[in-house]
């Protein structure tokens, strides 16, 4: 099979066009509510054009949850490899999920309950990307319970619970609230981090990391 010829600066846009535009569409009326035709008109396209960029509505769909993934695993890639404190990779992950959460909120949404949706090869692919993302939270933990920086009962159940509450973001998060996003951010790594004893508690909670 020939190599096909790589797209045109013009090209991506229109698709980066596409998948915002289906994010945000996916997001307010669910994947099964929407129609290419749908997806060409909020993305101010002609239906034929929008065919030349995807073939379905599934082939945006796996663009989408792509799309989130790829930063967030990337980054956590290159932390875990870093040599860095566990309680601060934890710190950046929350950062990170909060802040893509609130700039692309279509994104997680869709990402978070249209998993299902996915063709069954794609469906494989991102599956596996979110069980490695969720492998490198988990990692982090045990390390910094090996290490002394955390006293957790189950790295796992931790790790999940991290991430659950993470991923559900988009349904309370929002930009013009009076706190920040990296305030958020924060209280939420102090809540992970020191669990409801607080800092100074005398009570039996995580230990606090030592930066």
């Amino acid at each position: 099979m020939a190599n096909r010829r790589p797209l045109t600066e013009n090209a991506q846009l229109k698709q980066r066009q596409v998948v915002e535009a289906a994010a945000r569409l996916f997001a307010e009326r669910s994947f099964s509510g929407v129609s290419m035709e749908d997806v060409a008109e909020a993305a101010g396209l002609a239906k034929p054009t929008l065919y030349h960029y995807f073939p379905g509505k599934a082939q945006i769909l796996h663009q989408i949850h792509l799309q989130f993934i790829f930063p967030l695993l990337e980054s956590a890639r290159e932390r875990a490899q870093s040599g860095m404190p566990a309680a601060d990779e934890l710190r950046a992950i929350i950062h990170d999920v909060l802040f893509l959460s609130a700039e692309k909120a279509g994104y997680l949404r869709t990402f978070n309950e249209h998993l299902r949706d996915l063709e069954a090869e794609a469906y494989l692919e991102v599956s596996g990307h979110r069980d490695e993302y969720r492998d490198i939270v988990e990692a982090a933990i045990r390390r910094g319970v090996e290490n002394g920086e955390f006293t957790v009962e189950d790295p796992r159940i931790a790790a999940l619970t991290m991430l659950g509450a993470l991923v559900w973001s988009y349904q309370w998060l929002r930009s013009d609230r009076p706190r920040s996003v990296a305030d958020v951010a924060e209280a939420i790594w102090r809540t992970f981090l020191f669990g409801l004893d607080g800092p100074g508690s005398n009570g039996a909670g995580p230990k606090r990391s030592r930066r």
